[in-house]
C-alpha cells in the first residue's frame, strides 16, 4: 500500500473500510485508523512502481522506481526507494526510518555526491523529485501525533466509506506539517483508503489523491494497483502504477543503511 499517506496509502504504501470483523457504529476515528493500519501493513515488501508526471499542458514524463520496505520490530518500518529510470536520475535514493515516539528520519542520495543528505523536518514540506508527493507524504503516520474525527459517511465509486478528518494533535506537529488537515475516505468493507484531500494552513484543498484497482493480498490486506495525486495549485499530476510486488522474500536489514547506498549496491 502507498504507506503512503499512499504513496502512503499506495506505495505506502504512491502508497499511504461493512467490516469483516463486525465493526460497529461505536467505533471512533482512531479505532478505524488503528484497524486500517493493522490490516494492511506488510512485514516486508519489494515492489516496482511506474510513475508518470503530467504537467498542466498534458506533457508527460515516465519514471521507474524500486521500493523496499520492512518492519524492523515493534511495528516500525524502514524504506528504501531508488529510481531506476530514466538514466539522468537513476540511482537517486530516499532512505526513510520510522523511529519510536512518532519520529522519522529521511536521507536523500544523489549519484556522485559524497554522502546522504538528511532531510530536516522543515524540508519535508518540499516536493520529492518533481512529483506531487512531499517528503512528509512519504513517511508513515504515527497515530499518536494526529487526531481522527469521523465527520460522516459518503459513497465513493459505489462503495460506502467513512469520512475521517485528520489533524495534528500538538502544536509541534502543527508547525512541522505542511497540512492543516487531511480528509480521508476509507471503505467500510475492507478498511482501505480510496481518497485523500490535503488542506493547506489557510484551509484550502491543495491536493487530492485517489486510489484505484484495489487487489486483495493474503489474509485481510489489500493494495491498490494505481494511484493519482492531483495538485490543484499547479495543475500537475502524478500517476503511479504498481508493476511488480513481492511480499515473501526476506530483506536484510543492511539494505536500509547509509553504507549500503554509498556502496552503490542499490544502483540499477
Amino acid at each position: 500500500m502507498v504507506r503512503f499517506h499512499l504513496m502512503v496509502a499506495f506505495v505506502t504504501t504512491l502508497l499511504f473500510l461493512v467490516p469483516s470483523h463486525g465493526l460497529s457504529g461505536d467505533l471512533t476515528g482512531r479505532d478505524i485508523m488503528e484497524q486500517q493500519q493493522a490490516r494492511h501493513a506488510l512485514k516486508n515488501e519489494t515492489s516496482t512502481l511506474v510513475i508518470v508526471l503530467v504537467d498542466k499542458e498534458g506533457a508527460s514524463t515516465t519514471r521507474v522506481l524500486r521500493r523496499w520496505s520492512k518492519d524492523v520490530g515493534e511495528g516500525l518500518f524502514r524504506t528504501l526507494m531508488v529510481f531506476q529510470e530514466p538514466r539522468d536520475i537513476a540511482g537517486t535514493a530516499l532512505l526513510s526510518w520510522q523511529l519510536a515516539e512518532g519520529q522519522n528520519k529521511q536521507w536523500l542520495y544523489l549519484p556522485g555526491q559524497e554522502g546522504l543528505r538528511r532531510i530536516a523536518s522543515q524540508g519535508r514540506k518540499s516536493y520529492f523529485m518533481g512529483t506531487d508527493f512531499t517528503y512528509e507524504d512519504l513517511q508513515p503516520d504515527a497515530l499518536d501525533q494526529y487526531q481522527y474525527t469521523i465527520t460522516g459517511s459518503e459513497v465513493v465509486d459505489g462503495e460506502p466509506c467513512y469520512l475521517i478528518e485528520i489533524t495534528p494533535a500538538s502544536k509541534e506537529k502543527e508547525r512541522e506539517s505542511g497540512y492543516s488537515k487531511r480528509l480521508t475516505w476509507i471503505r467500510k468493507d475492507i478498511l482501505y483508503p480510496v481518497k485523500i484531500e490535503f488542506y493547506d494552513r489557510r484551509g484550502h484543498c491543495i491536493k487530492t489523491q485517489t486510489n484505484h484497482e484495489l487487489i486483495p493480498l493474503e489474509g485481510e490486506g489489500w493494495a491498490c494497483k494505481k494511484a493519482i495525486m492531483s495538485n490543484h495549485k499547479t495543475g500537475h499530476k502524478t500517476l503511479m502504477g504498481l508493476k511488480e510486488q513481492d511480499t515473501d522474500d526476506p530483506i536484510d536489514d543492511s539494505l536500509f543503511t547509509e553504507r549500503f547506498v554509498l556502496s552503490g549496491k542499490h544502483m540499477p
